[in-house]
């Protein structure tokens, strides 16, 4: 994708999810980054609190290699309801330098059981994963907290 290309399944409405997005390659996938922007794959849930909207999941596989440059963005947010799943797996090699985000706002809903503001990212590759130096992966979220993120590969991270 070029630097300014989209593709979007958010939402703006308080009791609609954002979309599941999922990317599927038989060769290379490239999210082209000039440093300040790049493109963009969001399934952002900007609407108000409610109906238990999340972000959507987004789910990205290759065949081959995975390769995010700075100024790109993978995210599924939640502004006040909780962000989305992110799956980002490559049969060779995923090297991120943009940002891969599940982060929300969501603070504690009570009881023992709350859901987490950030949602759960899993990047796994086949032989190496690589975090360069604009790279940013992130679920983040308000008490009572973020899922986890899952880094894996077969040969070096």
């Amino acid at each position: 994708m070029d630097v300014g290309g989209k593709i979007t399944g958010n939402s703006n409405v308080f009791n609609k999810s954002g979309a599941a997005i999922n990317i599927e390659s038989s060769g290379d996938i490239l999210l082209e980054g000039n440093g300040t922007t790049g493109a963009i794959i969001t399934s952002n849930q900007t609407g108000g609190s409610g109906g238990g909207a999340k972000g959507g999941k987004i789910t990205i596989h290759s065949d081959t290699n995975i390769t995010t440059e700075a100024g790109s963005i993978i995210s599924s947010n939640g502004s006040v309801n909780p962000a989305g799943e992110i799956d980002i797996t490559a049969n060779v090699a995923i090297d991120i330098d943009g940002k891969v985000l599940s982060e929300s706002g969501v603070s504690g809903t009570g009881g023992l059981n709350q859901k987490p503001g950030g949602g759960p990212i899993f990047i796994s590759a086949g032989c190496n994963f690589t975090c360069e130096d604009h790279c940013t992966i992130s679920s983040k979220g308000a008490d009572p907290g973020a899922d986890l993120v899952h880094i894996d590969a077969g040969c070096d991270v």
